[in-house]
């Protein structure tokens, strides 16, 4: 008798807390600040982009373009953004310390363009962000924040392109 006590004093707990789990999870989903922001951010809200990049954010003209994706528990997401710039030169891109041409890029490079364009080719409305065939073109230059593997398989990337025919920088941050 007094092991099924024990036993059945184990099995409320566990439901117990399986019940709070689901309600935390359902309750984060829920959440009306865990909603997709589309063409909301503002200039202010992009400056660090610029700033990683040692641009300047004092060259940011309008975001033409944004979106925003909720966030999951474990933070996956996906945000991209289209800026455009009052200008930036071809020769401020030169410095390959920080700076790779789209079309001379090194495998960590490639498989953070490659998660980036997983994300954006799955999805018709996100046709404005560039295609993988563009952000790895002679035009666009690149400047890795921060590209995360999990054995041989990126899971995360932040990822700089710019197009200085354009004078624009294009923003991806995602997480699987």
């Amino acid at each position: 008798m007094l092991l099924i006590k024990k036993l059945l004093t184990l099995w409320g707990a566990i439901s117990g807390l399986l019940v709070f789990t689901l309600w935390v999870y359902f309750s984060y989903q829920s959440n009306s600040h865990n909603t997709a922001k589309v063409n909301t951010a503002s200039s202010k809200d992009i400056t660090y982009i610029l700033n990683w990049a040692r641009l300047g954010n004092d060259r940011v003209k309008s975001v033409v373009h944004s979106y925003e994706s909720s966030r999951s528990l474990t933070g996956d997401h996906l945000d991209i953004y289209e800026i455009q710039t009052t200008g930036i030169s071809e020769d401020e891109l030169q410095n390959t310390e920080f700076w790779s041409r789209g079309d001379q890029l090194d495998t960590v490079l490639t498989k953070g363009v490659s998660l980036v364009n997983s994300f954006i080719s799955s999805n018709t409305d996100y046709s404005w962000f560039p295609n993988k065939e563009q952000l790895m073109s002679k035009l666009m230059y690149i400047y890795s924040w921060s590209i995360s593997f999990h054995s041989k398989q990126a899971t995360s990337a932040q990822i700089i392109f710019v197009n200085p025919v354009t004078n624009k920088v294009y923003y991806a941050s995602v997480k699987t």
